[in-house]
Parts: C-alpha cells; sequence; structure tokens
C-alpha cells in the first residue's frame, strides 16, 4: 500500500512538472510597476490596462508605466493611493475603491472625483450602472446627481463583493454569511450560508463561480445545482481553499487564482492543472494569487503578492518545456542537449554535454539517461559530441569527446568501445568523435585529427586523406552530398572532396587573397531536399554554394533581415523552410521569397541563447530546440500565430520633457489626448513626445509600429517596439502625426491612427507683428521723405538727368551691337550631311522659298552637330576644363532670335509659342554659345512634354541687380518626387509618350548657369504644366578681364571669309572660257549695295571679273543707282541707315522702270519671319550672313542666267504668254498691253517703235529699257518677234494661203525678208514649216 502510493505521488508531481509548459511574462517594480502588490486590474476601452497597487494607481501602455498618487490640496486628485478596486463603464470614467471611498476617474479630463470617502467595501460596474456596497447596504451610483442612491439592505451581513450577472440579477457575497441572489424585484436567495465569500464570476454559461476564504469553490448551474471544488486528499483538487478569483478562458477553461498558485481546471476532463513559484524560467513571480483579468485578446493578467503582474495567453502557449534535473528519473540529464536523431519509433536520441545520451519518449514526454558508470559495461564518456542510428544493424553508434567511439547494442543494451591506441595498428585515429557519417558499409568519422574511415565489422579505421595540413586538426563538420561528395570544414578552410573521382576543391583560406567564402570558421554544413548545399559559419551568416559558378552567395545581418551572423546549427523544415539557430535566436528562411523571420524574446520565443547543434525537426514537423537552460519544443505551423483585434492609441503628451495634463495650465491639452484630434504648440516647444499604447501586450502579439510626421518626414520611420515619439525644434506650421502597426510577420497593415500638430510661430513672427513692422516702416519712410523732400528733388533731378543721358548712350551703344551682332559660334564642318545640302542649294532650279527652307535645315544640322558634343561639353564643364567667354548682348535680342527659330516648329506642332513683353533693351554679360545650349534645352524639353494645343511662354523679367528668364509650359508637369532630383546627372523623368533625353540637359544647363554666377530652378504640377526660372547677375563684378570678349561681329565673318578668295572667283562657280570671252558690252551689271565700305569693296572686287559692278552706301543711293544703271541684279545688306535693304526692295518692285530687276538680300536674320518679310517685299532670294562665297555667286548667277534662259524661251515659243518672264503684277500688266498693242497694228508694216512708245503712253527711252529688261529684247526686235509668232500660227492653222499672203497679213512688205527672219528664229524656211518639216 505504501508503494503504491509513492507510486501515485510519483506519477502525479510527473504530470505536475509536465504541466508547467507556459511562458508567464512577469512585470515587476524594475519595470516600473509602483509597488509588486497588485489587487485589482482593469481594460478600459482604449485597451489601455490600470492596475491598482498598495501604493498607486498605474496605467500602463505595453511599454511604460504612469502612476497616479494622492496629491496634497488637490481635490481633483486620487484620494488615496492604497488601491481596492477598479472597474469602469467603457464610456470614458472609471471607478476606483481606495481605502473605504469610492472615486470616478474622467479620462477625458483627467480628473479624479470622490463619490464616498468612507464605509466603501466593494464596488462594480454592472450591466448599465456603478453598484457599490458598503458593510450592510447597496447603492447605485446617479451620475447626473452625483450621489449614491440607495438599493437594498442586507441586515447583519459583512458584504465582501457584488456582481450583476447577465439577466440583471445582483450577487452579493458576504464575510459571514455566503452568497445572496437579489432578483430585479429585490426578492433574494441565500446561497452557502455561514461561508466567507471572497470573489464571484459568471462564465460563459452563465454559470455562477464562488470563490470561499476556506471552502474552495462552487459553481452555481443555472437549474440550481451547486458543485464544489475543494482540496480533500487523495482527489482532483485545488492548490488551496483559498480562491481569491476566477476566470474563463477563450477555450472554455477556468483558471482559478488562490492563496498557493494559479489552477486550470479542465472543463471537458474536469481535471486540474496547478502553476505555482517555482526556479524554473517563466514561472510564477509569486504563487499567491490576489486578482485576475482577462483582456480583449484573451491574455490573462494575474496580480500576486509582492510578485507584481504576470500575463500570458493560453491561445498562444505553443511551446513545450523540457526542464533538465538530474536528481529526478525521467527528466532531461543536462541542459547543454546537441545532436539529435529520431528512430522509426518516434523517440528521439539525444547528445548532451555532460549528461550522456537521452532517450526521449515523445508519447509519455519522459527521458532514459544512458551515462558513464566505471563500475559496469556504460558510456566512456558523458560528453557525446555525435550520434549516429544503425536501426538495420539495430546499432546506436556515439561519438565522445575523449572518449573515443562507443557502440549500443539496441537489443542488449551493452556498449562497445573503440579507442585511438598508438601501439595497435588501424586503431581508431583520435579519441575526439565530433561526427558521424555511414558511407557504403563504413563510417566517416570527423575527428580532431582529421577524418577516418571506420570498419563497423572489423573495428579498424584509417585516415581518409593523407593531407599533412589535417593532422592534428579539429573537422568541425562533416558532410556527404547526394553527388558523394564530402565536404568538411577546419581552421584552414571548407573543402570539397569527390568520394569517388578523389577531385578537390578548397574554398577559402584565411589571410590569403583567395577567400571566396569569408574569414570566418564555417561551424555547420547541410544539404536540403533540393541538392543545395548552405554553410553556416561563425560570424559571416549563411552561405549558399552555387554549383554552376562554384561560388558561395552570402546571407548576412548585413545584407538581409538574418537575425545574427554566428551560426549553430542549420536544419529544413517539412513545408520547405531553413531553420537556423545563432547566438541571437532562432530564424526561418523562406528560400523561395529569400526572406528570413526571426525570433527571439522581444516577439515571445523563450529563448535567445542556443546551443550548438541543439536544433532538430521530427517526422512530424516538431522542431526542437535546446539552450543553456532547458530544452523545447513546438510545431512550425504555431508560429503563424493569428493575431487577434487590438487597438493602437495616442495616450499621453511631453512637450519640453514634461508631462502635459488636460487644463494644466500650458494651454496645449483641454481634455485628453484619447479625445483630442488636434495638439498646439507654441514656438518654444522645441521637445514633443507623443506616447501610444498597443493592446498586444504580451510579447508573442507584439507589432511593429511605423510613423511619419507629416509635413516634415518623407518616409515612415519605425519605433520598433518602443511606444513614444519624439521630435525636436519642429518649424512653425502645420503637420499631421501618424502611426501605424504592422504584423511582424504577414506584413499587413492593421491599424492606423492620427492627430494633428499646430507648431505657432513667435509673436514677432505672426501676422499681427508684420502688419506692425509694415505700419512702422510706412510711418518711418514717410518722416524720412517729407524731412528730406526738398534735399532729395535737388538731388533726384540731377540724377534722373544724368541716368537719363546714360541710358540714351546705352540704348545707342544697344542698337549698334544689335545691328552688328552675329552668332560667331556657326564654325561649319565639312560633313557629309552638310556637303549634301550645300550640293542641293547650289542647284540653280530652286524656288526662292525652297532655298529658304533648305538653308534653316543646313543652319540646324549644323546646330545638331554641335549639340551631339553635349556629352563632351558636360564633362568638360564638369573638371572645370571648359573655358567661358562672355560678352555684353542685349538679352531680349539673343532671345528673341532662338525664339523666332522655334516659330515655324511651334506651328507644325500646334503649340502656341509666344515671347512676352519683348521689345524692351537689357545688355546682360552672357556667354552665348553656352546660354544658347541652356535655353534651347528648356524650349526643347517644353516641346517634349506640351501636348497639341498647348502654349509655351518664355518671358524676361528686370531686378535691381539681376535679370530672370522664364520658360513656362501647360504640359504634362513634373512630378512632386521628381523636383528635387531634376537636376542630378543622367536622371530621367519617365514620359507617357516614352520620349526619353540623355539625363545630362539639365545637369549641364545648371552648371552652365552656376558657371554665370546665376540659379536656376523649376517649380511645376502634374496636369498643369512646369516653369523653369533662370537668374542671371547683372554687371560684370562676376567676371574677370581674361574671360571677356568683345561682342562678335558678323561683317568682320564675311570680311574674313571673302579675303580668303581675294579677287578670285570661286574656280567651280563659273566656266572660265566663258568668263573670257565677254566683252562690256555682253557683261551682266550688278549693284551691290553695302553700308560697310571693307566688305562692299571686297564684294565689287569678287564679282568684277564676270560683272560690270555698281556700288552705293545705303538704301537711298541703291534706288537711286537701279533706276539709274538699270542693273541686271541687285545684291543688297538688310540693316543699313537712311533706308533699308526690305525699304528699298519694296521701292525697286513698285516703281515701273526698276520692278522688273531681281534683288538679292543679305541678312543676318535667320528666322522665318526675316524672311518672309523680305519676300513680301518682292525680293527674289536672300542669302544669310555670314555666307558661303559659292553660294553667293550661285544665286546670283542662277537669277541672271536662269531670266535669260526664260527670255530665249520667250522668243521661240509659239504663243505670247508673258507669264514666264514677268516676276510681278506690274510687269505682267505692262507687258499683256504690250502684247496686245502689237497686235493690234500686226497689219501695219509702218508700225515702229515711235508709235509703239505712243500707244503705250510711255516715252521712247523708258519702253527701250524696261521691255528691253523684262525680254531681253530691244522694241523693233520684241514686235519682230510677235509679228513671226502670228505667221508661225497663221502657217500652222492655214494652209491654204501662201507664204506671201501670210508675210502681208502680218505686216511684212517683202515676202523675201521675212523668209529671211523667220528662217533666223526658228531654223527652217515658213514653207517648210508650213509641211511639217520642222
Amino acid at each position: 500500500m505504501y508503494k503504491k502510493y509513492l507510486t501515485f505521488l510519483f506519477c502525479f508531481f510527473s504530470s505536475f512538472s509536465f504541466a508547467q509548459n507556459i511562458h508567464f511574462q512577469a512585470i515587476g517594480v524594475e519595470d516600473g510597476i509602483s509597488q509588486p502588490t497588485v489587487t485589482s486590474i482593469y481594460q478600459d476601452e482604449f485597451g489601455i490596462i490600470w492596475i491598482g497597487t498598495k501604493d498607486g494607481l498605474n496605467r500602463y501602455n505595453g511599454t511604460d508605466f504612469y502612476v497616479f498618487r494622492p496629491v496634497k490640496d488637490d481635490k481633483n486628485s486620487l484620494y488615496n493611493n492604497n488601491i481596492g478596486t477598479i472597474c469602469g463603464d467603457k464610456q470614458g470614467h472609471i471607478y476606483i475603491r481606495c481605502k473605504y471611498a469610492v472615486v470616478e476617474y474622467d479620462i477625458k479630463k483627467n480628473t479624479f472625483h470622490t463619490i464616498r470617502d468612507n464605509d466603501i467595501q466593494a464596488i462594480s460596474y454592472g450591466n448599465t450602472q456603478l453598484w457599490v456596497c458598503t458593510r450592510d447596504s447597496l447603492f447605485t451610483y446617479n451620475r447626473v446627481e452625483d450621489k449614491l442612491d440607495y438599493y437594498y439592505n442586507l441586515e447583519g451581513a459583512r458584504m465582501s463583493c457584488v456582481i450583476e450577472d447577465s439577466d440583471g440579477n445582483l450577487y452579493v457575497g458576504t464575510m459571514n454569511n455566503g452568497l445572496y441572489m437579489i432578483d430585479g424585484n429585490k426578492k433574494w436567495l441565500n446561497y452557502l450560508p455561514k461561508k466567507d465569500i471572497t470573489c464571484i464570476y459568471e462564465d460563459s454559461k452563465k454559470s455562477i463561480w464562488v470563490g470561499t476564504k476556506d471552502d474552495g469553490l462552487f459553481r452555481l448551474d443555472r437549474n440550481g445545482g451547486i458543485t464544489n471544488y475543494g482540496t480533500a486528499p487523495h482527489q482532483n483538487m485545488l492548490s488551496s481553499s483559498y480562491v481569491r478569483c476566477i476566470v474563463e478562458d477563450n477555450l472554455g477553461n477556468y483558471w482559478i487564482g488562490t492563496f498557493k498558485g494559479l489552477d486550470k481546471l479542465n472543463a471537458a476532463t474536469g481535471t486540474f492543472t496547478h502553476y505555482s513559484k517555482d526556479n524554473k524560467p517563466y514561472s510564477l513571480s509569486n504563487s499567491s494569487i490576489i486578482c485576475m483579468m482577462k483582456d480583449r485578446q484573451g491574455t490573462f493578467w494575474i496580480g500576486t503578492y509582492y510578485g507584481g503582474v504576470n500575463l500570458f495567453n493560453p491561445d498562444y502557449e505553443i511551446y513545450t518545456y523540457y526542464y533538465p534535473d538530474e536528481a529526478q528519473k525521467g527528466k532531461l540529464t543536462s541542459p547543454f542537449a546537441g545532436r539529435m536523431i529520431e528512430d522509426s519509433k518516434g523517440g528521439i536520441w539525444i547528445a548532451t554535454e555532460g549528461g550522456g545520451v537521452n532517450y526521449l519518449d515523445r508519447k509519455t514526454r519522459t527521458f532514459t539517461e544512458y551515462k558513464h558508470d566505471a563500475s559496469k559495461n556504460s558510456l566512456a564518456s558523458n560528453t557525446i559530441q555525435s550520434l549516429f542510428l544503425d536501426e538495420d544493424n539495430q546499432a546506436l553508434w556515439i561519438g565522445t569527446l575523449r572518449g573515443g567511439l562507443d557502440r549500443l547494442d539496441l537489443k542488449t543494451y551493452r556498449f562497445t568501445n573503440y579507442r585511438y591506441n598508438a601501439e595497435k595498428k588501424n586503431s581508431l585515429i583520435n579519441d575526439i568523435v565530433r561526427k558521424i557519417i555511414p558511407y557504403k558499409g563504413n563510417l566517416l568519422l570527423a575527428t580532431h585529427n582529421g577524418i577516418g574511415l571506420f570498419n563497423p565489422e572489423t573495428g579498424e579505421c584509417v585516415k581518409l586523406l593523407n593531407d599533412s595540413r589535417l593532422n592534428n586538426r579539429q573537422i568541425i563538420d562533416m558532410l556527404v552530398d547526394k553527388k558523394n561528395n564530402l565536404w568538411f570544414s577546419y581552421s584552414l578552410g571548407l573543402i570539397k572532396y569527390n568520394l569517388e573521382t578523389q577531385k578537390r576543391n578548397e574554398y577559402f583560406v584565411p589571410n590569403t587573397s583567395k577567400q571566396a567564402i569569408g574569414p570566418n570558421l564555417i561551424n555547420v554544413l547541410f544539404e536540403d531536399k533540393k541538392g543545395n548545399i548552405w554553410a553556416g559559419s561563425s560570424g559571416d551568416g549563411i552561405f549558399l554554394y552555387e554549383q554552376d559558378s562554384n561560388t558561395f552567395k552570402s546571407f548576412s545581418s548585413h545584407n538581409s533581415d538574418l537575425i545574427n551572423d554566428y551560426i549553430l546549427d542549420i536544419k529544413e523544415s517539412l513545408s520547405g523552410y531553413l531553420l537556423i539557430a545563432s547566438n541571437q535566436g532562432f530564424s526561418r528562411f523562406d528560400m523561395e521569397n529569400q526572406r528570413f523571420y526571426n525570433y527571439n524574446k522581444q516577439n515571445g520565443f523563450p529563448m535567445t541563447a542556443l546551443n550548438p547543434y541543439g536544433l532538430f525537426v521530427a517526422s512530424d514537423n516538431e522542431i526542437y530546440l535546446s539552450g543553456p537552460k532547458m530544452m523545447i519544443s513546438f510545431f512550425e505551423k504555431e508560429l503563424n500565430s493569428y493575431v487577434k483585434p487590438y487597438q493602437l492609441n495616442f495616450t499621453s503628451l511631453e512637450v519640453n520633457n514634461q508631462q502635459i495634463l488636460p487644463n494644466d495650465g500650458s494651454g496645449i491639452l483641454t481634455e485628453s489626448i484619447l479625445y483630442q484630434p488636434q495638439i498646439t504648440l507654441n514656438h518654444n516647444h522645441s521637445i514633443i513626445t507623443v506616447n501610444f499604447s498597443l493592446s498586444n501586450y504580451v510579447s508573442v502579439l507584439k507589432n511593429r509600429i511605423y510613423y511619419k510626421l507629416e509635413g516634415f518626414d518623407k518616409d515612415w520611420m519605425s519605433a520598433g517596439y518602443r511606444k513614444a515619439i519624439t521630435y525636436t525644434n519642429l518649424n512653425p506650421g502645420e503637420y499631421k502625426l501618424k502611426i501605424k502597426s504592422s504584423e511582424e510577420y504577414s506584413g499587413k497593415e492593421s491599424i492606423c491612427k492620427e492627430i494633428d500638430i499646430i507648431v505657432k510661430p513667435p509673436f514677432y513672427k505672426s501676422t499681427w507683428a508684420y502688419c506692425i513692422y509694415v505700419a512702422i516702416i510706412i510711418i518711418s519712410v514717410y518722416l524720412v521723405v517729407s524731412f528730406y523732400s526738398s534735399k532729395l528733388k535737388l538731388r533726384a533731378s540731377l540724377e534722373y538727368e544724368k541716368k537719363e543721358k546714360k541710358q540714351i548712350e546705352e540704348l545707342n551703344q544697344s542698337k549698334l551691337r544689335f545691328f552688328t551682332n552675329i552668332s560667331h559660334e556657326f564654325r561649319t564642318p565639312l560633313t557629309l550631311i552638310v556637303s549634301q545640302l550645300e550640293m542641293l542649294m547650289e542647284r540653280s532650279d530652286i524656288q526662292p522659298l525652297v532655298y529658304s527652307k533648305l538653308v534653316n535645315i543646313h543652319r540646324n544640322t549644323l546646330r545638331m552637330k554641335r549639340l551631339i558634343t553635349e556629352l563632351l561639353d558636360f564633362r568638360k564643364q564638369e573638371q572645370g576644363f571648359e573655358k567661358f567667354k562672355y560678352s555684353k548682348q542685349d538679352i531680349y535680342a539673343f532671345l528673341d532670335e532662338i525664339y523666332l527659330s522655334f516659330k515655324e516648329y511651334a506651328r507644325g506642332k500646334q503649340i502656341n509659342l509666344e515671347f512676352l513683353n519683348k521689345d524692351k533693351n537689357l545688355e546682360v554679360w552672357f556667354d552665348v554659345v553656352q546660354l544658347e545650349k541652356v535655353i534651347y534645352n528648356l524650349l526643347s524639353n517644353a516641346f517634349k512634354y506640351t501636348p497639341l494645343g498647348g502654349t509655351i511662354s518664355l518671358s524676361v523679367q528686370e531686378y535691381e541687380n539681376s535679370v530672370v528668364v522664364t520658360v513656362s509650359d501647360t504640359g504634362v508637369g513634373i512630378a512632386e518626387e521628381s523636383l528635387d532630383k531634376i537636376f542630378d546627372r543622367f536622371y530621367q523623368v519617365d514620359s507617357m509618350n516614352n520620349q526619353k533625353g540623355t539625363g545630362i540637359g539639365l545637369a549641364l544647363a545648371k552648371s552652365i548657369i552656376e558657371a554665370h554666377k546665376g540659379k536656376i530652378s523649376v517649380r511645376s504640377m502634374e496636369g498643369k504644366g512646369t516653369t523653369f526660372v533662370v537668374e542671371l547677375p547683372l554687371g560684370d563684378s562676376h567676371i574677370t578681364d581674361a574671360q571677356k570678349i568683345a561682342t562678335p561681329d558678323i561683317d568682320s565673318s564675311c570680311i574674313s571669309e571673302l579675303t580668303v578668295y581675294g579677287s578670285q572667283v570661286p574656280a567651280d562657280v563659273v566656266d572660265d572660257e566663258n568668263m573670257d570671252n565677254q566683252s562690256d558690252e555682253t557683261r551682266s551689271k550688278i549693284l551691290i549695295v553695302e553700308d560697310n565700305e571693307e566688305l562692299r569693296g571686297l564684294l565689287a572686287r569678287l564679282f568684277s571679273k564676270i560683272y560690270t559692278v555698281y556700288e552705293a552706301q545705303d538704301g537711298e543711293e541703291g534706288f537711286e543707282k537701279t533706276k539709274e544703271v538699270q542693273p541686271d541684279i541687285v545684291l543688297s545688306d538688310i540693316m543699313m541707315p537712311k533706308m533699308s535693304g526690305i525699304e528699298m526692295c519694296r521701292k525697286i518692285k513698285s516703281n515701273f522702270e526698276t520692278s522688273h530687276i531681281p534683288v538679292i538680300l543679305l541678312t543676318a536674320q535667320t528666322a522665318e519671319e526675316y524672311t518672309m518679310q523680305g519676300l513680301k517685299m518682292g525680293a527674289d532670294d536672300y542669302v544669310t550672313k555670314p555666307f558661303n562665297v559659292k553660294h553667293l555667286f550661285m544665286r546670283c548667277n542662277n537669277l541672271v542666267n536662269s531670266r535669260k534662259l526664260l527670255q530665249q524661251k520667250y522668243a521661240k515659243q509659239m504663243d505670247n504668254n508673258v507669264d514666264i518672264l514677268a516676276t510681278n503684277s506690274a510687269d505682267y500688266q505692262f507687258m499683256e498691253q504690250c502684247v496686245a498693242c502689237v497686235e493690234q497694228n500686226l497689219d501695219n508694216p509702218d508700225f515702229d517703235v515711235n508709235m509703239f512708245a505712243q500707244a503705250m503712253n510711255t516715252g521712247r527711252t523708258k519702253l527701250f529699257l524696261k521691255v528691253k529688261g523684262i525680254t531681253g529684247q530691244t522694241p523693233n526686235d520684241f514686235i519682230l518677234n510677235i509679228r513671226l509668232k502670228k505667221a508661225q500660227m497663221l502657217l500652222k492653222q492655214m494652209d491654204t494661203k501662201t507664204v506671201s499672203e501670210i508675210a502681208y497679213e502680218v505686216g511684212f512688205n517683202s515676202p523675201s525678208y521675212f523668209i529671211k527672219r523667220f528662217r533666223e528664229l526658228f531654223g527652217v524656211t515658213p514653207a517648210q514649216y508650213q509641211k511639217g518639216e520642222e
């Protein structure tokens, strides 16, 4: 009987010990709680925990405590620091019983109000109201009238507790007469008479649980049945008959707090499990339980006597704990558990350090030990390094430290020992065996003297590799992969050795340049199910062997989320995760997505420090993990715990390190921050700390918190596990503080909370202050101006006169520069494209308008070639090799030239291009070439991103010390996040129309502007457009004399070009033979009109070889000489004094005597508007300065020669159509009249020049010059030509008439003379022509 009793006690206490698999998280005085005896715990509607102690009321946000205590002479403070009970209405009010008083705390106002200060024994908030018990009476609290209303009296009773059940019935516990149930009609029943009632609780089934002081626990069913759970010996029992609290968990089990511990009543089996304080980690901090509360997530908060608070969540208790105890049979013999191996029965063999071999029966959770015993057959050593289970031969091979190799026969459980013997051949090579791997019937042994090949049948062992470097060296770990490669690590490297081919690779050697995997030792080697080789190092993380490249890929805390780089063991779970034990906890690695999931004490994992090789995965995916104090096991799927709903709230505010309370005089909070949507701060509030709470209180549920202050932070910041956010020295303005939580492993955003923060400026920066400043300035200026008015007026008058003279001089200088300004950077490269264009432009059959287009193409082709070198320019600029050459230029004229160059392009793109306030002059020092790049780049970008129908504006604003050029468009705009990067090198903005640039244009523009000591900026709104602002300084103080150059002069370039040729005509322009055969009479006449005497002289010398040259120095003289000499062509500059070339052209073309004379204009303005203006005035062609000499010759020759060819064609054509000769309407009308006049007098043989002149109402000389100029014929020849053409027509139409009849009909007196002239003109006689012999 005695033995049976002992057996029962052993089994009971074994189950008792095994039941301690709850991880209690303790919160004590060291964590901030005001006093270690906790009397009551309550969770308010915001999820905040309120804890009552013997010394104050504690508010807990999961990290920090705020303690409320009485404040002397403050009626709004706590009445007493000895807290008894806490409850609340979940509507902003908390009720506290402290000593014998009941106090209401208003959360919104942060004030305490004492309702009654005597004889309060118990309080409880029922369904809708607060119940208050005095010694024998029951009251309700009337908040409206702020008083206690009497409800009921239990005469002679001494009330201890009260609750209202879900049906509205009151249960009142007493200390001398049991339990009373009072219904809504105030009818009562008495239960458990004479019992001392300590607590009452209603469960989910509406049963009432009653705790007593001496009689244990009672349950009152709804049908009236009463069940008692006591402490009778030999029965399933409570740990103590003094029951202080009862709470039901979410699984339907009941937790009972007693004087001697915490009991769990399994509702299904009716059995108790006991928890108390012991010497094991994570046990209760004290066995005396005073109060208990379950929060909204199912977490239990347990208040103890001098043990603070203990909390746990039954729903998340996923770990089984194995605590070492050498003295107790069936327990783990050592906390230092290492390598493990599973047998076919599911049991696990465990190698320990100092505790021998342990075998875990997973069904009973008990251990069997195998240890060294010198008195009998046993292990050779208790320090086990490795295990190998050979179930086919019923043997367990055991590698020991200094004990050699042991073999345990699993049939007889006898040990056979193999040791190193220097005198015995083929004995074990070393007595330290770190790893055992089977290979083709033999065993590979990793020892401290290399690798041994052991024959289990003979017991003989030889070295596998005869490498002197392995002698007396420790093999740290060893692995044979699926391809028969033996991997092993030692102090000098990591080796791969193929057991079949004997090929060997060494992957790193410390302190050499051949490191391929890292400088630290490889602790562990592992092959996963896919055949991947993993290596865990002692400081560099883990490495994955990549076979294709024969290299290793690193994963460490530096390039990934791996928790620690010192790796202790690696395994693979059945679900495919790589499991990693390290110096700082446990990690799972998702190999497919390359993401780490880390577990340590911060997120509820029981252990941080782990043992080497102490990680094991059982066949059912239960994971075993050992640490220096215990071993645990758990199932992988339970790590992905579902996070229950929780709350996130701002709880308190600190400003300048001072706690801010509602209505505390600071003016910051008018109510609790829990209710206040906005915080208003003054400028001197330099430090602001916002505390918040997250109602995930147990470690396993803790979330990461991220916060962002909009208006200050660009990105979300991680708060880690802290519960406070601090900012310092915020600028005046409006901000929004946002916080959000993210589940640790799923990454799902759960809750977001926000609050507005307004920082007011100091008074001296306020609107009113600025108004005062303006008023003071205005008054001061008025007084000063009034006082000095007389003197200032006189001085201003003198200054104005002086300034006016200066402006007139500057205006004159500006105009002079404008007229002489040319684009000196056009250094024409002889490229293929340019040469082809030049050949095309030399053709004589090109119309002037087409030629103007070709000139533009030619010009822009050259510009494009320069822009191709933009990359090199940018590099030059960046390295400081670009030398800037500044000249004083009219910024308006410069921009107008660029604007006009883009005008035609804008019309083609259907974009409105405008140049605002352009009709001004302002001279600025800048590098023409470089600044042109900037403006072209800005306009090109504007065209690129502006849609059809959009507008691009170019404008200039003048300031005192600078000029601002603005390029605006109504395009797609630039995203706000790109504005800061737009000027970065190679940065490209994404474009909806896929237009991409080099990414250097704006960077180059910025560097050019900065070299000008200017600034460039951008402002933009997506969908509304972009504005670039270029600011250039006025004056030349920022430029050295060496950087200055004279304003370029276009005429100088022309003179240089002409000087090359001298008086020699370009050889490929004219035929030398024809040129030599020309006489003065047959030479064509050219009039050169040019105000630059040197340029005019050079042109005259050049053209004198093939033309009779006449000169004029301005438009007036040119027009007069045109009328005087009747030249074959006029070559004129546009920009001249007295009369411009365009005005002279207009007069020539509108004058009867000269309208037929072709005019070529020379201009430096290449924009189409200037071209069109000249062409509208009647110009036949134009050539841009600086001109190509060959082009100039070709255009002049083409015009003269083409007119001669047309005259010859007209003379021989059958009809008298003058379209091919008349170049304008006046000439056309004149020629029509001439032809009509001659035809009317065709049959008059006496019709001559005099009659012709009289009929045309003009002088004979004028008629001669006009007819000769247009047709190339004298009036007599013209009359003869018309007669012959008429005869030609008659001969063709009337074959019945004779040649003589036709001759007389067309005005010839002599038929023979008619025949002679007809043959001269048409090459045949009239008779031959009539017969068709042409």
